[in-house]
């Protein structure tokens, strides 16, 4: 028997999707910090999943990211955003 990988959390979904934004544009860790104010330790964090972060580190992300709240909520709830 196959052992099944440990399905991602919501915070780890989020949180890839920051990570993924920010390579996208070009940022670094420094660069987002700068833009959204955030401590970098925060981001790298809250990008990796090990924490759950406020409502209010999720916009400043969120704005800086130029991410809509229609983005993170796609990956908040996977089966909504496979159509199922």
């Amino acid at each position: 028997m196959g052992v099944r990988p440990k399905p991602e959390s919501p915070a780890a979904r989020r949180g890839r999707r920051f990570r993924e934004r920010r390579e996208v544009l070009g940022l670094t860790l420094t660069d987002l910090a700068y833009l959204s104010g955030l401590d970098r330790g925060t981001i790298w964090r809250a990008e990796h999943g090990l924490v759950k972060p406020t409502p209010g580190t999720v916009l400043l992300l969120r704005v800086a990211l130029g991410l809509s709240t229609a983005d993170l909520e796609a990956v908040d709830d996977p089966e909504e955003s496979e159509g199922a």
